[in-house]
């Protein structure tokens, strides 16, 4: 498993422990602002989906430029009322701390796993030189391909003419 995917596999570990450590205490706060308890229940599910579905965004190749800031400031807009939430929920200062504390975690290393990609590859100079002389080598010999075939050269001297307009044998009559 290369560095990368490991890195990936430790942020979805940290975005797991983040959500885990703020469900309670988002959905304490959602029974305290006197929601119901399917809604309190419900709701810190639906923050951390849409974290979820914000990551998958950032880490997908070739994601159109205004889908991936759209998933990043849809994940620092989440991630910052999580962060709040947490942070009013915590029943001590150290409660506050580290719940709050897990969601910038996540943030931090979703930043680092999307910053950590793979290089593109290196192109050898020599080689790119070489493809290039090939491409046109081939494009040539397609467009010789494609050409119409040419006329025979006319002839110019009585032995031409004669060679040109000699038969193979003369005709032979059937009656013979």
């Amino acid at each position: 498993m290369s560095n990368i995917r490991v890195i990936r596999l430790l942020s979805l570990l940290i975005m797991a422990a983040a959500a885990a450590v703020s469900y309670g205490t988002q959905r304490a706060i959602f029974l305290d602002w006197r929601c119901d308890a399917f809604t309190a229940s419900i709701a810190p599910i639906g923050v951390d989906l849409l974290a979820i579905i914000c990551t998958l965004a950032i880490h997908t190749d070739n994601v159109a430029r205004k889908g991936f800031r759209a998933a990043i400031v849809v994940l620092v807009i989440t991630a910052g009322a999580s962060t709040a939430a947490n942070a009013i929920a915590g029943l001590t200062v150290g409660s506050k701390v580290v719940h709050g504390g897990m969601v910038i975690l996540y943030v931090m290393a979703e930043w680092i796993a999307a910053q950590v990609k793979s290089a593109p590859p290196v192109v050898d100079p020599k080689r790119s030189e070489a493809a290039k002389r090939a491409a046109s080598t081939r494009k040539a010999n397609a467009a010789k391909r494609t050409r119409a075939p040419r006329a025979p050269k006319r002839a110019t001297t009585v032995a031409q003419l004669e060679q040109v307009y000699s038969l193979p044998s003369a005709p032979v009559s059937p009656a013979q």
